[in-house]
């Protein structure tokens, strides 16, 4: 499989509109050849988007990487760690992430939230005083963007959750522990 590599800032005219071509693409794609999102502690947070393409019989894929500027927001200090959700609640290990990943719809939602000026973060919470008992720890995505006429941030969670229990993973989501 060969490998090509290229470098984009979003935020530039060229960087929207390959924002605008993940979503675009990402509709007519199966999902072998779709793009990916792709997020790690070692490789300092940096959004990459990724996709296979096939190659015909007898060709090798090729491997599109576009690596961005984005950097993803994590959880502060004090959601990691020992965290307790309320004062009854009991105390729950919330791992730190190691790693975001997208595919398919996900990828171009956060690729049309990207566009639109949000920008993209991993939550980590302790749960309510109920899961704190069973020692539950929820990871999600969130995209925010400050509202321009009153100030206020509007903030979008995707919906896939990672759940975990004492730092292991019982439930798989786009964050990775």
């Amino acid at each position: 499989m060969t490998t090509t590599m290229q470098r984009i800032e979003l935020d530039s005219k060229d960087g929207k509109k390959f924002l605008r071509r993940i979503v675009r693409d990402n509709d007519k794609f199966n999902w072998d050849e779709e793009w990916r999102a792709h997020a790690a502690s070692d490789t300092e947070w940096k959004l990459r988007f990724y996709r296979t393409q096939k190659g015909e019989i007898g060709d090798a894929d090729a491997e599109i990487e576009v690596q961005t500027g984005e950097t993803i927001g994590l959880p502060g200090k004090r959601s990691i760690g020992n965290v307790l959700s309320f004062d009854d609640a009991e105390p729950v290990y919330v791992a730190p992430p190691k790693r975001l990943h997208l595919s398919g719809r996900d990828a171009a939602t956060v690729a049309q939230f990207i566009a639109d000026g949000y920008t993209i973060k991993i939550e980590a919470s302790a749960g309510s005083s109920n899961s704190s008992r069973h020692g539950l720890a929820f990871y999600y995505v969130l995209m925010t963007k400050r509202h321009a006429d009153t100030g206020r941030y509007v903030t979008v969670q995707l919906y896939d959750h990672t759940v975990t229990k004492d730092g292991q993973v019982l439930c798989s989501g786009n964050v990775l522990i």
